[in-house]
């Protein structure tokens, strides 16, 4: 199965293969290859078709498919969303290519490492047989070699019509391994973001963001062990281009279970700004430990005039430091709240809290994908839901950031836990 896909960068190399022989030779440049690769200059916010050298056709999603298998082939460009292709780096040089129709991965099927395998569109799923390298041979043109075999990125007996099946091959050099990389089209720019540039110890905007205070009289639902303040010491930026929400060990304030021994933050857009429709992410940089709580996520407008969970709830990222590998994704609804929301964890194999990670949610009618680092993590649609209850996610809803400590959900904090903990909030963008 697809999913078997092993985890690694993605590789964009455009290859031109000759001859449809296998040579050891040729084999080991190949391989030697990839342990050179490199970025290349390319703009990630646009599209490009890619263009064979021999045929002077483009990489073509066969009858504009959008189901995952459906076939790479090349053909002579039209100016089709299935012709038009992205490039993202994954780092160490290597690249996942998108189709803007389907916003399915260039994948070779089956993972396999042979001379021959097809190559089709398959979700992003951080496998090596999606991560390319693209190497320049001359005049322009790359060769195209995937991570997991080293192999060229190929047009079957170098056919130079519509409809010639692309394939993977060991480099020898043809033409037919080569492509150039011809922008078409820019992305949409974010229709709103907060890019927290402001200078240190400045609080977000108030005509943008609300910030909640107090322990919600039980622990906001979840018998949380912190103090919200609107003090800058919880909740400001520190000059270099982040928001930084801070949780201390500092007593103050009432909580459920008498004074509050710890404070943080927590800001809302309700009521200020909410997105019906679109892709919501942020890049942070959780704090790790037991007991502590990062979240991002969202609330349907009209929580003030329902009430929870008939608004519906959609978390982007929850991460609790007692399973610090593991990004939770869910949504909640009237019928599946609570314990028995629709529900995922993700295991990411090492700590988030060692890096920034881009946490997302695409958001659509009847269609709501959640995204890390540019992976589909999860997918929900009316049919995942139980029967019986209804669907509220076709609504505007509004975004909330917070840094709880303890609960019923994580535990509470031990002497291992570091205080302060820090969330660093990156940037929060809104594309269409």
């Amino acid at each position: 199965m697809h999913w078997k896909s092993t985890t690694g960068c993605l590789v964009f190399a455009v290859l031109l293969a000759g001859c449809s022989k296998n040579t050891p030779a040729s084999e080991a440049v190949t391989q030697n290859a990839l342990a050179s690769c490199t970025s290349i200059s390319i703009n990630e916010n646009a599209y490009y078709r890619i263009v064979g050298r021999q045929s002077n056709r483009s990489l073509d999603v066969k009858e504009a498919g959008t189901a995952n298998g459906a076939l790479v082939q090349t053909w002579g460009y039209g100016g089709g969303d299935n012709q038009k292709w992205r490039f993202q780096s994954v780092g160490s040089g290597f690249y996942k290519i998108t189709v803007k129709h389907s916003g399915k991965a260039l994948d070779v099927s089956d993972v396999s490492q042979n001379n021959g395998a097809l190559i089709h569109q398959w979700d992003y799923v951080g496998g090596q047989n999606q991560q390319w390298c693209a190497i320049p041979t001359d005049s322009g043109f790359y060769r195209i070699l995937a991570r997991h075999s080293g192999k060229a990125v190929d047009i079957k007996d170098m056919n130079t019509g519509d409809g010639g099946t692309v394939h993977q091959w060991d480099y020898v050099g043809g033409a037919n391994q080569q492509w150039k990389f011809e922008q078409v089209e820019t992305i949409n720019n974010p229709i709103w973001s907060q890019e927290f540039n402001e200078p240190s110890g400045t609080q977000p905007s108030s005509g943008i963001w609300n910030i909640e205070t107090g322990n919600g009289g039980t622990g906001w639902g979840n018998h949380e062990l912190q103090n919200y303040t609107n003090s800058t010491q919880n909740l400001a930026t520190n000059g270099a281009g982040q928001l930084v929400i801070t949780a201390r060990k500092q007593a103050g304030g009432s909580c459920w279970n008498g004074t509050c021994q710890y404070t943080s933050a927590r800001i809302t857009t309700q009521n200020k700004y909410s997105v019906l429709y679109g892709r919501i992410e942020a890049r942070i940089k959780i704090p790790g430990g037991q007991g502590i709580w990062p979240a991002f996520w969202m609330l349907g407008a009209n929580l003030g005039s329902v009430g929870w969970p008939n608004s519906g709830e959609i978390d982007i990222m929850e991460v609790v430091g007692k399973d610090p590998n593991n990004l939770h994704t869910t949504l909640h609804g009237p019928g599946y709240s609570g314990c028995c929301g629709i529900h995922s964890a993700y295991n990411m194999g090492q700590a988030i809290s060692n890096a920034y990670h881009v946490f997302a949610v695409d958001k659509r009618q009847n269609d709501i994908k959640f995204f890390v680092d540019g992976i589909q993590v999860f997918r929900v649609t009316p049919a995942n839901i139980p029967a019986g209850t209804q669907w509220v996610f076709n609504q505007p809803f509004f975004m909330l950031l917070n840094l709880a400590v303890g609960g019923d959900w994580p535990g509470n904090p031990d002497a291992s836990t570091p205080f302060p903990a820090q969330m660093l909030v990156d940037y929060i963008r809104v594309y269409p």
